[in-house]
């Protein structure tokens, strides 16, 4: 289940990225956060510890 989100927006631009805490702690890349937008990550729970600290 995907469980995590990466929501990015600006004044003309709005986009939600959904998939599991390993992606984000894996696979995920820097590049996909940007200067010209807002954006944060939202997790469901707090029950992939390991992945929350792989990213942090």
């Amino acid at each position: 289940m995907a469980n995590v989100q990466l929501y990015k927006y600006n004044a003309t631009f709005y986009s939600v990225k959904n998939d599991l805490p390993s992606y984000f702690a894996n696979e995920f890349l820097e590049s996909e956060i940007d200067k010209d937008h807002m954006a944060w990550l939202n997790f469901h729970g707090l029950e992939d510890d390991q992945s929350i600290e792989h990213l942090c």
